[in-house]
């Protein structure tokens, strides 16, 4: 039995019973919240423009739901360490709540940008702190697919989010979608009531200083830069282009997200299986960098239901192992008991290329077109792809010089 990790209260359960099962309350967590989340996030931009907004006006409003977020990340995430992280938890399921309410009674601009800082708000105090605590908890053996188990519900719930808000909008109106999502975010909140709990530790900025020394720190900020670019792109423009240009039926915009849903969760499991082999970080990342750029710029060309379906899973394969190589390094980079410190920082990179990238995908989509924004998009992340490549030697240093191997 391996030992207890300090200040993580503990029952008489034996370790790995315990383990895997917070592992499986956590993947719960993440996928009804992004189950409820995407229902929401994936018709946003057509409510706001059934609304009257434009384009310019939609990716501003998008970009304010992550901005929110980013003055907050960092503090939220040094109160993770320093106090309860379930009270945070809570509080933010109380805000997720908030936010899709406001959404069925507020159409005034004021109004809207009011409500998706409530919305930025609550995902900083829910998300920062649920992960926080995970990472606090995870083994230190076959990390890979302990992170690619959460990867999964958070992947499922991305998927099945859209496609649940597309088949209730066949049937019932916009309004009755945010009343839903209160009802889910009541769920999750029934979830989080049996979720552990850490004891605080003594706040020491100068420590979380000295982390953030680490040679790898720079190589990490990188790959969450150029992968937040193309979620952030994605966010204000994918479902535009798929009832748009594409044409497509609220209910196949659900499909579709469904699809590559339950495809990137099995994928992801598959990654953090080759990471736990393999241990190659650099070539790894890089290389699904670049697929995921490729399919990500092919995602401007699709004309049908079917092609887009194909793009779209070719694209989110090389997601997958991006996506959970990003919070392996980040795990393996900084201790344990300052995670909540660190995990704000990696989302403050995060938040900042997204709702830029958001809003640049707004401006660019009103002239030119929303394909136009995927294809510049997929040729930044090859080119990011060749740079990690050309300088993976350099880069292999940082990392063992930073006890990642």
């Amino acid at each position: 039995m391996r030992p207890s990790r300090p200040g993580v209260r503990q029952t008489a359960a034996p370790r790995a019973l315990l383990l895997t099962s917070q592992i499986l309350l956590f993947a719960w967590c993440v996928f009804v919240f992004n189950l409820t989340d995407w229902m929401l996030l994936a018709y946003l931009p057509v409510h706001l423009q059934s609304l009257g907004f434009g384009g310019h006006a939609i990716g501003g409003f998008m970009a304010l739901l992550t901005v929110a977020t980013f003055l907050l990340v960092v503090p939220f995430g040094l109160i993770s360490d320093r106090v309860s992280p379930k009270r945070l938890i809570f509080l933010g399921v109380g805000l997720n709540m908030a936010f899709a309410g406001g959404l069925a009674v507020t159409h005034s601009t004021p109004g809207l940008a009011a409500v998706f800082v409530i919305g930025g708000v609550g995902f900083t105090c829910y998300y920062i702190p649920l992960n926080s605590l995970y990472f606090k908890l995870l083994g230190d053996e076959h990390r890979g697919v302990q992170v690619a188990t959460m990867f999964a519900g958070m992947v499922l719930g991305y998927g099945f989010g859209p496609l649940l808000g597309g088949v209730i909008l066949t049937r019932l109106p916009m309004e009755a979608l945010f009343g839903i999502a209160v009802g889910g975010f009541a769920l999750l909140g029934a979830l989080v009531a049996f979720l552990p709990d850490t004891r605080p530790i003594r706040f020491d900025i100068a420590r979380y200083r000295d982390d953030l020394k680490r040679p790898a720190v720079l190589f990490l900020v990188a790959s969450t830069f150029v992968v937040a670019s193309h979620t952030g792109v994605e966010r204000t423009s994918l479902t535009l282009l798929m009832t748009e240009v594409v044409g497509l039926s609220s209910t196949k915009v659900g499909l579709v997200y469904a699809c590559v849903g339950v495809w990137i969760a099995g994928i992801g499991l598959l990654a953090g299986s080759t990471f736990d082999r393999t241990r190659r970080v650099v070539i790894v990342l890089s290389m699904g960098l670049a697929w995921s750029g490729i399919f990500q710029a092919a995602t401007a060309f699709a004309g049908s239901f079917a092609s887009l379906v194909a793009i779209r899973l070719l694209h989110t394969f090389g997601d997958a192992f991006f996506f959970i190589l990003n919070p392996i390094l980040m795990s393996l980079i900084f201790p344990d008991t300052r995670m909540g410190g660190h995990f704000g920082f990696v989302l403050t990179v995060n938040m900042f290329s997204s709702s830029l990238f958001a809003y640049l995908a707004g401006m660019i989509s009103q002239p030119w077109g929303h394909g136009v924004a995927f294809i510049l998009n997929g040729a930044m992340m090859v080119a990011m792809a060749a740079a990690f490549l050309c300088l993976r030697q350099p880069i292999r240093r940082s990392l063992a010089a930073s006890r990642v191997t």
